[in-house]
């Protein structure tokens, strides 16, 4: 399945970052960004609930980038 992953992200640095993360996730691996580096798009094996999936990266990976970056 391949859904779209907003972000909130705003550096090169964090989305690279992101994405390397997403990809290093077994099943997982982005497969693009868009040109204003706002969405993600993102190959998933074993997704049954694209929320979920959504929410989980926002709220771990995401979540985590932001408060480094951020503090």
């Amino acid at each position: 399945m391949i859904f779209a992953l907003p972000t909130e992200l705003e550096h090169e640095w964090e989305i690279t970052l992101l994405s390397s993360l997403i990809t290093l996730t077994p099943g997982t691996i982005v497969l693009h960004v868009s040109n204003d580096q706002r969405i993600l798009y993102i190959h998933a094996i074993d997704v049954e609930d694209v929320d979920e999936a959504i929410d989980s990266i926002k709220n771990s990976f995401e979540k985590a980038i932001l408060e480094v970056s951020r503090a």
